[in-house]
């Protein structure tokens, strides 16, 4: 990184822990979780749930297309911050969440369900995304894309152990 005349300046693991870092870093990583588990298993579930209304062979690609176009709710996120705060944003997108996965965890061949849970979870997981590059551009001032990296990091952790923990769970 780059210190105030232009010299390199080594960053070490002590630089990422700093206050407000480890919540970050405990939301990413349990957001990564969390949103590998939904995009890894949602549309089976579904679709073994039962006939799904007839609509058991295009059950994935229309749940898919609901949870991306609902998605572009994302871009809204830093104005929502500034209006409602980090701290509102985030606790509304975790709900959003939850309740998008118990939905569908819950009553997987309800057609209701499943669409309602879609839309939150299209919703959340765009918002939350867009919410942690706010989030670490705030706790990581002087070198955000740093920050962001170390976050970046820690959501794919949890991507790679949540669906593989989730599994064992399941015994799959």
């Amino acid at each position: 990184s780059l210190g105030g005349r232009g010299a390199m300046r080594r960053l070490g693991w002590n630089w990422l822990v700093r206050a407000g870092s480890a919540p970050l870093f405990v939301v990413a990583l349990s957001f990564g979780v969390v949103n590998a588990i939904y995009w890894s298993f949602a549309v089976d579930l579904l679709t073994r749930s039962g006939e799904f209304y007839g609509l058991s062979q295009v059950a994935g690609p229309v749940f898919y297309a609901v949870l991306g176009v609902v998605g572009f709710a994302g871009l809204f996120t830093g104005d929502a911050v500034a209006r409602f705060g980090l701290r509102r944003v985030l606790v509304a997108i975790q709900a959003s969440l939850g309740i998008s996965v118990g939905l569908l965890g819950l009553a997987p061949a309800s057609l209701l369900a499943v669409g309602v849970s879609a839309v939150l979870f299209g919703i959340g997981v765009m918002t939350m995304s867009a919410l942690l590059s706010v989030w670490s551009s705030a706790v990581f001032l002087e070198q955000p894309s740093t920050g962001f990296s170390a976050t970046l990091f820690l959501f794919a952790v949890g991507n790679v152990t949540g669906p593989a923990a989730a599994g064992v769970f399941a015994g799959i």
